[in-house]
């Protein structure tokens, strides 16, 4: 039996390890500056590509397969911070982010075939602009204008993995991560726009007619 709670979801570029450590240092920095910031937790440190919104559980594995058919031919990203910055502005600041350069347009060219394959699956998704960052802190209604964060920790890093995360329950955890390819496929490899649409449909039945065969563990009782 599927589920009908909606959850929240979105697709993140996840970071490397040093790299969540100098954005922690930057944290720590606003946690002084900023009375009542709300941190990122650091398991949640990453660079979001695509907002899903709140769905129906069952529609995640629509999601997996679009993410996956997404990266076929996606590279690493070489990920180089280039400030922190407050937004929407620094007059209002609501939030506390780190910018990532894209003056070479791979994050966006990413973000793109992410939409393109998500609205094959019936993804409706805002549109909008859009600037690589990583969130860093919420900031309360009323929140003053920051001074200038030293970013120099923020060394450049390679970004290698995608992940769907999901919360459920109130938290938030990984669903699907994919590697992003180091080669491309080759362009007479790639189905045509029908054979896809075909295989979809047969990948997300045979999906939910597994799902709808799993037997419910019984529940105990307390």
């Amino acid at each position: 039996m599927i589920e009908n709670t909606p959850v929240h979801g979105f697709i993140a570029l996840e970071l490397p390890r040093r790299s969540i450590e100098g954005l922690h240092g930057v944290q720590r920095a606003i946690r002084t500056m900023a009375e009542g910031a709300e941190l990122i937790p650091r398991r949640l440190l990453c660079l979001p590509l695509v907002d899903l919104g709140p769905r129906q559980v069952e529609i995640f594995e629509a999601a997996e397969l679009a993410l996956k058919r997404a990266t076929t031919s996606a590279q690493p990203l070489d990920i180089v911070f280039t400030g922190v910055e407050t937004w929407p502005t620094a007059e209002t600041p609501r939030l506390v982010r780190a910018m990532v350069e894209d003056d070479d347009g791979r994050f966006g060219a990413l973000r793109d075939a992410v939409h393109r394959e998500l609205d094959r699956y019936g993804f409706a998704l805002p549109e909008g602009p859009w600037r690589p960052h990583v969130p860093l802190a919420r900031l309360p209604e009323g929140a003053q204008d920051l001074p200038e964060f030293d970013h120099r920790g923020l060394v450049p890093v390679q970004g290698r993995r995608l992940t769907l995360i999901q919360r459920t329950r109130g938290r938030f955890r990984p669903r699907r991560s994919i590697d992003l390819a180091e080669e491309k496929i080759a362009a007479d490899e790639r189905e045509s726009e029908a054979d896809q649409r075909a295989r979809i449909a047969a990948q997300l039945d045979e999906r939910v007619a597994l799902r709808n065969e799993r037997p419910r563990a019984a529940r105990r009782r307390r």
